[in-house]
């Protein structure tokens, strides 16, 4: 327990040597990925068109692809490589990484228009609406409101002003 407790000493030294603005490693990864200065490039293997050959055989949705995490690669995108420089100065090697490296590709996902976001749902929330007025007039037909001041209410007790 001791020899855990001192290499984790040893790797928050070297991690708060190695980010001398931040001091966090939560930090130093919204810097990588956020950061205005490592905006992705155009060059690299443009869009999504490697996918992995064994796709087919996991019988996917249509329209939901693998994307092969031997054909992108961590080199292509300096956002990545820092990221991968300030984990391995804090002592952490991800092997996983370049499973994400597909993401920072152009033309990886699809941009929606702002119109398609907004409209998500209206055609359901609209037949739901139609629904919900059709079942409140049928149940309105079959149990009516029932007033107290009808004309036989009157008729038999009166008038309102009677029991103000």
């Amino acid at each position: 327990m001791k020899r855990f407790i001192d290499k984790y000493r040893k790797e928050a030294e070297l991690s708060m040597t190695e980010y001398k603005t931040d001091r966090t490693l939560r930090q130093a990864i919204l810097e990588s990925i956020f950061s205005p200065s490592m905006k992705l490039t155009t060059e690299g293997k443009g869009p999504m068109t490697h996918l992995h050959p064994d796709s087919h055989k996991l019988h996917l949705p249509p329209g939901i692809h693998i994307a092969d995490w031997r054909k992108y690669r961590i080199e292509d995108h300096p956002a990545l490589m820092k990221f991968q420089e300030r984990c391995h100065a804090a002592g952490l090697h991800d092997p996983w990484l370049r499973n994400y490296a597909c993401q920072w590709y152009p033309n990886m996902c699809a941009k929606r228009s702002r119109m398609a976001i907004v409209t998500i749902g209206l055609g359901w929330g609209f037949c739901a609406g139609l629904a919900l007025y059709v079942a409140e007039k049928v149940y309105d037909q079959f149990y009516p409101t029932v007033y107290q001041h009808t004309p036989e209410y009157t008729a038999k007790y009166g008038t309102e002003e009677v029991f103000h």
